[in-house]
Parts: C-alpha cells; sequence; structure tokens
C-alpha cells in the first residue's frame, strides 16, 4: 500500500520531529516518524489501520505531543514507505511493535523508566491488543474500532452484499492467504491476547460501526482486566474523530494522563 497523498510538509514544519527505519524481526526495514514534546510525560506508539500509512495520522497525534506526549508512528509491514509484501493481520506485526521498543530504546529515545502506551485504529487496535502482553513497560493501549477475532471478521466481511462468499469458498480462500502469508488465521485472535495484558485499555467505537460491529469492542472487554469505554453515538467505522471533536481528545487525555500520574506515584514511593 502507497502513502497517502497528503501534503503533510506544512504540519510537520511545526513540529519537532525526526525519521527513523528499524528493521523487523524477520528483516523488513520499517519506515517511521517520532514526534518530540518538550517534556514528555510518556510515549505512545500509534498503529494505524489496513491500507493507511502513519501520514493520515500526524495531524491528530499532535493533539497528544500538544499535551505532553512523544509519539512514534511507523508505517506498518507492506503499507506506506515500509518493508513487507503481505499483512498478517497481527500474527507477525505484535513483534514488529516489540521491535520498535528496542529500537526506541538502543536510540536511547525511551529508557526502563519511560511511560509507554499503544493507540491502534481498526487493524492497529487489533495488533495493539495482540502486542501489549508482550513487553513489560506497556503500561496502556488506546483501541479505536477493534475485531476481536480475524476468522469471524473474514466471515463478516463476506457476507455482505458484493462480497457474499460461501461457506466452502471462504474455506479455500483462507487457506491461500495463509499460504501466501505464512500464518495461520486461527491464531489471530485479540480478544484471547489481551487476556494476559495488566495494563489499562480505553476502548472506543461507534455504535453503529459499518465495517467492525461493536460486539467485538464487547468481546474484547470481556477478556480484559482493566478498561474504560467510550462509545460514539450513530458513529461508522472511519468517522468517530470527527463525531467525537474536542471531548474526543480531552476524554483520551483524560485517560492517558491519570495513567501517567499513577505510574509516577508509583515509581517514586514503591520502586
Amino acid at each position: 500500500f502507497s502513502k497517502k497523498n497528503i501534503n503533510i510538509n506544512s504540519i510537520l514544519d511545526t513540529l519537532n520531529y525526526c525519521t527513523y527505519f528499524f528493521y523487523t524481526f524477520d528483516g523488513y526495514k520499517l519506515h517511521s516518524i517520532l514526534l518530540k514534546a518538550n517534556n514528555p510525560k510518556g510515549t505512545i506508539i500509534y498503529l494505524h489501520g489496513i491500507s493507511d500509512s502513519l501520514y493520515s495520522h500526524i495531524i491528530f497525534m499532535k493533539n497528544f505531543v500538544d499535551n505532553g506526549y512523544n509519539v512514534f508512528l511507523y508505517d506498518a509491514r507492506a503499507h506506506g514507505e515500509s518493508e513487507g509484501l503481505f499483512c498478517t493481520y497481527g500474527y507477525k506485526e505484535k513483534y514488529d511493535v516489540v521491535n520498535a521498543i528496542e529500537f526506541l530504546k538502543s536510540k536511547n529515545l525511551i529508557d526502563d523508566n519511560t511511560i509507554l502506551g499503544l493507540y491502534g485504529t481498526s487493524l492497529g487496535g487489533a495488533v495493539a491488543l495482540q502486542a501489549a502482553p508482550l513487553h513489560t513497560q506497556i503500561k496502556f493501549c488506546i483501541i479505536e474500532s477493534a475485531f476481536s477475532d480475524l476468522k469471524r471478521i473474514f466471515l463478516d466481511y463476506r457476507s455482505k452484499g458484493i462480497f457474499l462468499i460461501t461457506k466452502i469458498l471462504s474455506i479455500f480462500i483462507d487457506k491461500i492467504i495463509e499460504k501466501i502469508g505464512n500464518f495461520f488465521i486461527r491464531d489471530v485472535v485479540p480478544k484471547e491476547s489481551i487476556k494476559k495484558f495488566n495494563g489499562y485499555v480505553l476502548y472506543i467505537h461507534g455504535s453503529d460501526d459499518d465495517k467492525v460491529n461493536i460486539k467485538y469492542m464487547e468481546e474484547n472487554i470481556n477478556n480484559t482486566k482493566y478498561y474504560q469505554k467510550y462509545i460514539i453515538n450513530n458513529g461508522k467505522h472511519n468517522d468517530i474523530r470527527s463525531l467525537g471533536g474536542d471531548s474526543y481528545i480531552k476524554f483520551i487525555l483524560s485517560f492517558t494522563d491519570n495513567i501517567c500520574r499513577k505510574e509516577w506515584f508509583f515509581k517514586k514511593f514503591f520502586c
């Protein structure tokens, strides 16, 4: 998937940022940008959705930079300016998150005391749910419009309109996807992965999501130890930020700020 055709230079010119490339466990080079805040409270790693790139989200994530968070965005494998041929919906991408964290440490852009959070949208949210238990330094996740089970979301898509596909053909298609991508669809189940996460999760979903039904959010919630949820009334899959407006951003910042205060207090008095 190619880079979004938008003029981002004028926005980047207003920010303190650096461009980097880091490598995945299986040798792909991923393109990334670090947006730097003054006296950061923590670092948020942003994970975009399918057929997208990091450039689509710099304007929105500037809200977090302006409120004291470093933001590290990267093009997922097989997206934007990153290398890779196939998307595996989190099967391999979850390890790319760990590689991103280790890269940031190797460049002294974070240290062992940095409060880390993941912010994922749609597919990126599903990847975040799978990645969160893999690194103890991840303290929170913000999850927008994520699925809970890849096999079931595939079936959902294939049962709608022009995508109507028989069960037998669906099985055949899955086998092709697995062979080409070298992964197993049955193993991509974010609702199972998140059971192992001991941090905090903010789930955000549109009540009328036309791509990922809100029932998937509830399935993820059922397996999450500590969570909040924020539902956008009448929201669909791609309009929740515009519908949410300033109150949406303020709610998320309240969530992240509360976690940072708790983590600071714990480290100061108990570590």
